[in-house]
């Protein structure tokens, strides 16, 4: 699993993205988000490739504290 923030929707394309540890910029479909997580959320998710390239799947919204545990975890 991969961790990182949601830092933008558009409800007109049905998208997000979010920005992994890595820096990356991961989409992602924003049915698959669930109206608990808003912008500026930390998540964890896992990535597959679509047509669109890779996208972020099986999002979930996680607090602060389990980003520091999961960070003294690598």
């Amino acid at each position: 699993m991969r961790k990182g923030v949601l830092i933008s929707t558009d409800p007109n394309e049905g998208n997000g993205k979010i920005i992994d540890e890595n820096e990356q910029g991961i989409y992602c479909c924003l049915k698959d988000l669930g109206s608990e997580i808003q912008i500026g959320d930390a998540v964890i998710f896992n990535i597959k490739m679509t047509s669109y390239g890779l996208t972020a799947v099986d999002i979930s919204k996680i607090n602060i504290e389990d980003w520091t545990l999961l960070h003294q975890n690598l």
